[in-house]
């Protein structure tokens, strides 16, 4: 059970990112289109939770090694030119989305601390090197400690925040909308989750493991998002961190703790994209520091542009894209 708990946490603080637990992401993909919103979420982590199981079943039966042979793996019969290109697309929304985590860091300390946006991204860029250039364990404790604490104070702050929840189907509309915006919303995140998943593939044992980790992945994400949904339902929707706002309203203790929950999640967000571009692109570990160096240092000056403006913009252009990922493993 122990591994099983060191996966999920891992699997969780990789989805959990700037974008979610801000509230950004979740308002993008399913609190606009009002109550329909819900069947949007309960079908993205529904398809998160089979594109875990497949692919750590693939994985475990085939003695899948890395990223790039899973890739063989599930797409065998296509043309190498193909693969080749997906994989590149996918390295680059690895490389986008360490962007957006150092963006939203220095977002956060510019709006809370009054920091230039500058040297909040210099902080997080400093912290993620330091993470990346250890090995895989560095970052499978760091989440397995981080995680707990992330969602027992979102289970908090909803419980004092949400006054009633109406599940009433009287104004479900955009149907096809939600359901668009929920797979796309999975099909970004699997970008991401995927190469973790096999970075961290070690830890699995038995075939047992994997169906309770699907499992327990499903249902803390499934509450976590249902969660933020209901706590943003009246929200402005100009916000740029609408979960900041609740916990402003709640009491200023819980906007700074709230804040440095955000901060935790951001940051094992980012590690978690680079770790995985860094297992992608390097075969030997001479190279692990110079990738992890340049990506550090691209993202300070990167960090400076607006963290919502990033999110609307890239991840529904790359959910489209990653929907070719889920089909050749669904397939497989």
């Amino acid at each position: 059970m122990q591994e099983v708990i060191k996966v999920t946490s891992v699997i969780i603080g990789t989805i959990i990112g700037a974008g979610f637990i801000s509230g950004q992401e979740i308002y993008s993909f399913f609190n606009k289109y009002k109550d329909a919103g819900r069947i949007g979420i309960l079908i993205s982590i529904s398809i998160l939770a089979i594109v875990i199981y497949k692919t750590y079943k693939i994985a475990y039966e085939n003695k899948i090694k890395n990223y790039e042979e899973l890739l063989d793996y599930t797409m065998k019969g296509t043309n190498r030119i193909i693969i080749y290109s997906i994989k590149n697309v996918i390295n680059i929304f690895l490389i986008i989305s360490f962007l957006i985590m150092c963006s939203a860091f220095s977002t956060y300390c510019q709006e809370t601390y009054g920091m230039p946006r500058i040297v909040g991204g210099a902080i997080i860029s400093t912290l993620s090197y330091i993470i990346l250039i250890k090995d895989v364990r560095a970052i499978i404790k760091t989440n397995e400690l981080l995680m707990p604490l992330i969602i027992i104070f979102i289970i908090i702050i909803s419980m004092l925040s949400i006054k009633s929840i109406d599940i009433s189907t009287n104004n479900i509309q955009n149907v096809e909308k939600t359901i668009l915006s929920g797979i796309l919303y999975a099909n970004y995140n699997s970008i991401v989750l995927v190469p973790m998943l096999i970075g961290i593939k070690g830890q699995i044992k038995t075939k047992k493991q994997i169906n309770q980790i699907a499992l327990f992945s499903f249902i803390i994400m499934l509450i976590l998002t249902f969660l933020i949904y209901e706590m943003q339902k009246n929200v402005n929707e100009n916000l740029e961190m609408p979960m900041l706002s609740i916990a402003s309203q709640i009491s200023w203790q819980f906007l700074i703790i709230y804040g440095i929950m955000m901060q935790i999640a951001i940051f094992t967000s980012a590690i978690s994209a680079g770790y995985s571009l860094i297992c992608n692109i390097t075969k030997e570990n001479k190279y692990k520091k110079i990738v992890a160096l340049t990506l550090c240092i691209i993202a300070i000056p990167i960090s400076t542009i607006s963290f919502s403006a990033l999110v609307n913009l890239m991840y529904p252009i790359f959910g489209l894209l990653g929907i070719l990922q889920i089909i050749f493993l669904l397939k497989s």
